[in-house]
């Protein structure tokens, strides 16, 4: 295993980039969140030119010094309202050629999922093929994304209904939006492909994605509502409207929230009975709060290439709040990226079909060993949490 525990970062946000360009300036005091990420690379005390000393503290667990310390705060400035945050995008590719290699077993082209939860929303992707229910029009397919953690399916060739003009109204809880497109629908899955953009709905999500930038306007019932935009392993909530520019977004009001989320940064323009949004690259929608749309900027962060998947599976997760995705598989070690943005504690478990040799996490004390019952582990994610998690199996499948 690795000698020394790493942030995370192989995948979704990279949070450090974002602070590392601040650090020293009172801009990085607009970011909240930020004493979870500096506590967690081993950093107590900053220096923050023309301030006076305090005590930053973040969700009861974390806390920098700033200029010695002193009175504590959690929000010393206002936030910002503009979070430019780089993305990583992992491809999965990377990751099953390691898992064939261990599992000595493939089988027909199929789609991998790395992630620790099944995909919330559905899949754009090129070519002819995608899982079962996929419908095709164009160069383009639409895909349901029901993968179990850690496993694999194979493509089928998809279904080319023809399609017909059509003003489209999607509707995502009490959210809706109308387009003029191209559409052609499957059961549960519809595609729609306008000037420049193709959009997948299945039950409950949407996937966008836009060669250029696009504008689409979504109505809802609210006069006061909430934007909590996603922060340094965080979301912060503002009253009200205005511009909101970043990667991840709930609009929350009494009657439901709506989240989303994109690798590319975009731009809500909030206002009483409708937003306005503006993107590019690929977006996804998804009734929920700040575990949905931490799961979507993630899920949006992999390229969901197709290869040759194992046949065998490696094991299962369950996660509770938590963010994990298997980044990297070597030498029968299993690594995970983990992140816990959502505002809550959580864990997760780590379930695998062969023996569990080893396993543990990284802590800002450094690593920790998890103890193993069952071929099974569960690991603590705090609030703000972002680090790594490893699990070393041996090589003999269990035979069940």
């Amino acid at each position: 295993m690795s000698s020394s525990p790493t942030l995370c970062g192989n995948v979704g946000p990279v949070w450090a980039s974002l602070v590392e360009g601040i650090l020293g300036s009172t801009r990085v005091l607009e970011f909240y969140g930020v004493p979870a990420l500096l506590n967690q690379a081993g950093i107590f005390d900053i220096q923050v030119d023309g301030v006076e000393g305090f005590s930053w503290s973040y969700g009861g667990i974390y806390e920098v010094n700033v200029n010695g310390g002193g009175l504590v705060s959690e929000v010393p400035l206002e936030p910002s309202r503009d979070v430019p945050i780089s993305v990583s995008v992992l491809n999965v590719r990377d990751v099953v050629s390691g898992l064939v290699e261990f599992t000595g077993s493939s089988g027909q082209p199929g789609l991998f999922n790395p992630l620790g939860w099944r995909p919330l929303a559905p899949l754009i992707l090129e070519g002819d093929t995608g899982l079962a229910g996929c419908v095709k029009l164009g160069d383009v397919t639409a895909s349901p994304a029901g993968l179990e953690p850690l496993h694999g399916k194979h493509v089928v060739s998809c279904s080319r209904p023809p399609p017909a003009p059509y003003r489209l109204e999607v509707k995502l809880g009490v959210f809706k939006f109308h387009i003029e497109a191209d559409v052609v629908k499957l059961g549960s899955v519809t595609l729609a492909r306008g000037g420049g953009f193709t959009l997948a709905w299945t039950p409950g999500a949407v996937t966008m994605r836009s060669d250029g930038y696009m504008e689409i306007t979504l109505e809802h019932p609210y006069r006061d509502y909430s934007v909590s935009l996603m922060h340094v392993l965080s979301f912060y909530r503002f009253k009200g409207s205005g511009l909101f520019r970043g990667v991840s977004a709930v609009v929350e009001g009494p009657r439901g929230s709506l989240a989303i989320s994109s690798p590319e940064v975009f731009e809500i323009t909030a206002q009483r009975g409708s937003l306005v949004l503006r993107f590019k690259g690929e977006l996804s929608l998804t009734p929920g709060g700040y575990v949905e749309a931490s799961r979507l900027l993630l899920e949006r962060s992999i390229r969901w290439d197709s290869s040759d998947v194992p046949s065998n599976p490696l094991g299962h997760v369950r996660s509770y709040r938590v963010q994990p995705v298997l980044v990297g598989f070597k030498g029968g070690v299993a690594r995970f990226d983990v992140s816990n943005p959502t505002m809550a504690d959580g864990v997760f478990e780590v379930k695998t079909y062969y023996p569990l040799m080893e396993a543990r996490f990284s802590t800002m004390d450094g690593w920790v060993e998890a103890r193993a019952l069952r071929d099974s582990i569960t690991i603590p994610a705090p609030r703000g949490y972002c680090g790594s998690a490893e699990v070393r199996i041996g090589r003999v499948p269990h035979r069940f």
